[in-house]
């Protein structure tokens, strides 16, 4: 019988734990992302860009991967505002999506939010098709949004009106579309005070309206009116 002395046996023992640490820890070091799981309403997000942007961050596994650059990752898809990402062991990432509201659409893809950041949707707008529309140069976007809840502000007061159409011309400076086929063109100065003096005149107005009208409100005090 062999007989072991404390002291060896001791160290021994630890030497072995190490060992098994060792093990674990390698184990543990390499294990893949087993399933990832999504949570918030995110249908307009594409899938493919979602499963493109993250299979790079997570081919490195669930313990070396950097939650900071999933979230970075998510931010780059179209239609994400903010995203939220944990780890739940053994091997499952969550995240918390918060998608983009659309507020208009914007050209054949694109929808604005209401803070006027331009996204793209996949692959139609048939799901948009009763929001409003913006028809500016990419450039004026964000003016465009701003126009949008100037003007819808005012029609607080008038629930029978709803803006269909915010659009730009350079010779006649912004043009709205209202419900009932009205168009209003509002020119570039005095917005607020123009719109709000066709809303206090409209229900005399269209009291009598057989066919879609177009008012010039670029008069200092008046308006004309086209059929």
């Amino acid at each position: 019988m062999k007989v072991i002395k404390w002291p060896a046996f001791k160290e021994h023992r630890l030497k072995l734990m190490i060992v098994c640490v060792c093990i674990i820890g390698a184990v543990v070091w390499f294990l893949p992302v087993r399933r990832v799981i999504f949570y918030g309403d995110f249908r307009w997000v594409d899938r493919g860009m979602l499963q493109s942007e993250l299979a790079p961050v997570l081919d490195v596994g669930i313990v070396r991967l950097s939650l900071k650059q999933v979230r970075l990752a998510l931010l780059n898809v179209d239609g994400v505002a903010e995203a939220r990402v944990w780890r739940h062991w053994p091997g499952d990432l969550k995240i918390q999506l918060q998608a983009r509201q659309p507020l208009m659409r914007w050209g054949d893809q694109g929808v604005v939010d209401a803070s006027g950041v331009l996204f793209y949707v996949r692959p139609s707008l048939a799901e948009f098709s009763t929001l409003p529309e913006l028809i500016v140069p990419i450039q004026s976007i964000d003016q465009g949004v701003k126009i949008f809840h100037l003007l819808q502000a005012e029609l607080q007061a008038y629930p029978k009106f709803r803006l269909m159409l915010v659009r730009y011309v350079p010779w006649k400076g912004w043009q709205v579309e209202l419900s009932h086929h009205v168009f209003l063109v509002l020119g570039d100065q005095h917005i607020s005070a123009r719109f709000r003096r066709w809303l206090s005149v409209s229900s005399q107005i269209l009291k009598d309206k057989k066919h879609r009208l177009m008012v010039d409100l670029r008069y200092r005090n008046g308006f004309s009116i086209q059929p």
